[in-house]
């Protein structure tokens, strides 16, 4: 094609995609959202099926997947595919400023739960912000953690808040209400009320006072337990972390698995209470031995007593059904670095080696 019709040609299609883009982008939404077949055009461009939300706005919905690397075994190495990966630096964290620390600290540790922490203030002002250095520590009892890093004019409201009424409530980011929840990180007054800047909706806790989101599907009523301050090499406080309790848990049966999880844990009983019935019904079996059938009614009746079906508890092994979320359901958004968050994509399963370093078998 010579250039005098090439040219032409060009400016001209430049010409009509301007024209025609703002007609024909609602089409393609629309389309991304018709059935079968075109979900398997979208994971051929997309990686991911797309699907409508009640609020008419097209939402990606993951999948689950094959474990990479299915024919792995000890003897075979797993070297990165990324060229020049051994060419490394190396840093000593306290010659970085602050910006650029937390410039590399935030996009090296990814992906990374967002708590949208709810909390109130001794007279009644509400607080509502999200924050990424959290996580969920311990389950006997549950306790998570999370760290306000202070602001140059001092405490983050969260803190003040935590400090003075003790009790709040993380709720978890999912995809379809993100933008209302980052609208809640903004450098407001301290009398501002992020739930109306927001447009989230405040529904009543339990056990503490500040309210849960009824946006979001999971909602942890926690009380504070310790405050712990960071200080930097000038001594100067640059941020805390607080650790609570989980007291009370909200999931919406919308996010649950469709079937509890039965899962099967070897060498007897292992609560206190289920140690404590056998002792007193079976003259302090072990866990190595086999329980009477009345210490395994007892045991039983222990299990079911905190919400968990027993399917099986024979020859030392307690078989019971317990209640998981479905991140395909729940859609979590993670944060990354700046202003970047990640969705889930895929899922796959990969379990853990026995003492042996053997795998279970595949049902």
């Amino acid at each position: 094609m010579s250039r005098d019709i090439l040219i032409p040609a060009t400016i001209t299609a430049f010409g009509l995609g301007l024209v025609a883009g703002p007609i024909v982008k609602p089409w393609f939404s629309k389309l991304l959202l018709l059935p079968l077949p075109f979900p398997y055009i979208q994971r051929l461009f997309f990686g991911c099926t797309w699907e409508d939300s009640s609020s008419g706005n097209a939402i990606r919905k993951p999948r689950h997947v094959p474990a990479p690397n299915l024919h792995w075994n000890p003897s075979i190495k797993q070297p990165s595919p990324l060229t020049g990966f051994d060419d490394r630096v190396s840093l000593d964290p306290s010659s970085l400023s602050g910006p650029d620390m937390y410039a590399l600290g935030v996009s090296m540790v990814v992906p990374r739960p967002i708590a949208l922490v709810s909390s109130i203030d001794s007279q009644g002002v509400r607080n509502l912000a999200p924050f990424s250095y959290f996580n969920i520590v311990n389950h006997n009892p549950p306790y998570i953690v999370f760290s306000p890093v202070k602001k140059a004019s001092g405490k983050k409201d969260t803190l003040a808040n935590i400090e003075s009424t003790r009790g709040f409530v993380v709720n978890i980011i999912s995809e379809w209400f993100v933008n209302a929840a980052n609208h809640t990180s903004g450098e407001y007054p301290p009398d501002a009320d992020e739930w109306i800047l927001s447009g989230l909706t405040p529904i009543p806790s339990d056990k503490v006072t500040p309210p849960r989101v009824q946006e979001s599907a999971v909602h942890m009523e926690c009380e504070l337990r310790k405050i712990h301050e960071i200080h930097n090499a000038q001594g100067v406080h640059t941020a805390s972390i607080i650790i609570a309790e989980i007291i009370r848990i909200h999931v919406s049966k919308a996010v649950l698995l469709d079937k509890p999880v039965e899962i099967t844990i070897p060498g007897g009983v292992k609560s206190v209470d289920e140690k404590r019935s056998l002792k007193s019904t079976d003259q302090g079996t072990n866990t190595k031995s086999e329980p009477n059938g009345k210490a395994v009614e007892t045991a039983k009746a222990a299990i079911q007593s905190q919400g968990a079906e027993v399917e099986g508890y024979e020859g030392g092994i307690r078989t019971k059904k317990v209640l998981v979320v479905d991140p395909l359901k729940l859609r979590p958004v993670a944060r990354l670095h700046g202003s970047r968050y990640g969705l889930l994509g895929e899922t796959f399963d990969i379990f853990r080696p026995n003492k042996d370093g053997n795998y279970p078998a595949k049902k």
